[in-house]
């Protein structure tokens, strides 16, 4: 409740000013287990390195979603046709985990990790995180998972009681239950107010300006403007830019829809 109902921008600045700029120096570091440290000026991360043979591990990654894809449209059709039912869900999962792993382990584990080292003045290796952009991550983190939370409630619980004790009359499952019946009912309420949630959290980076951190509005209307002087052309750009991030969004979101509603009969 508190991070619904507390505007966007004043809970940015209470993570920018009473939060982040409270932090101590850089040689006073919060260390995260040795290997991340936050300070006032940002948070270091480790930061990964990919060797070469790293592309055969992520051509595995895509193989496995495909084959979970697979194997999980198999078990529908199988279970449609049969009544049988399958666990393709965790048939899935050890696909996508078990596959990755062991052409990692056959390559020799080609991924290294750059841990941050404080120097003499600053901190070396890792990434670094502007304070700016970690006080935009928490804010909008925060405060668009408390309405996703809220939608995605509000969508299972639309769903009448009814229909579960159904599903549960026939021999189904608590989690097939959810997966089978109360989920793909109440996916038709929750993608409309997800996307406008979407569309909110594309449109709300623009208060990044407030903290002066560079977006997407502030290198078009202030540094480029200022160095061409075309305003107005400039402001258009941002315009269509904003325009076709949303309708991206937007016909992403019904094509997901659309796949997922439940056909009639």
């Amino acid at each position: 409740e508190i991070f619904r109902n507390v505007p966007l921008l004043l809970q940015l600045f209470f993570w920018y000013f009473a939060a982040l700029k409270m932090l101590p120096g850089k040689r006073d570091s919060i260390s995260v287990f040795d290997i991340a440290f936050l300070n006032i000026e940002g948070f270091a991360l480790p930061a990964p390195i990919l060797e070469d043979r790293s592309l055969y591990v992520l051509w595995a990654i895509i193989i496995s979603f495909i084959l979970a894809i697979g194997v999980s449209k198999w078990a529908r059709t199988r279970q449609a046709r049969t009544g049988a039912p399958f666990p393709y869900l965790a048939a899935s999962i050890g696909l996508i985990i078990f596959i990755p792993l062991v052409t990692a382990w056959l390559q020799g584990f080609p991924l290294r990790w750059e841990i941050p080292v404080f120097g003499r003045f600053n901190f070396e290796g890792g990434i670094a995180l502007q304070p700016e952009f970690t006080a935009m991550l928490f804010g909008l983190t925060l405060y668009n998972a408390a309405f996703i939370g809220e939608i995605i409630r509000a969508g299972i619980l639309s769903v009448h009681k009814g229909q579960r004790e159904a599903a549960s009359s026939i021999g189904l499952t608590q989690m097939q239950v959810y997966s089978e019946v109360i989920v793909p009912q109440a996916m038709r309420l929750i993608i409309p107010p997800l996307t406008n949630q979407y569309l909110n959290l594309t449109k709300s980076t623009a208060l990044a300006a407030a903290l002066g951190y560079p977006d997407f509005f502030w290198a078009l209307s202030g540094a480029i403007a200022a160095q061409t002087g075309q305003v107005l052309e400039l402001q258009a750009i941002t315009l269509f830019g904003y325009l076709g991030i949303s309708l991206i969004i937007a016909a992403v979101m019904a094509v997901y829809g659309h796949v997922t509603r439940i056909p009639e009969r």
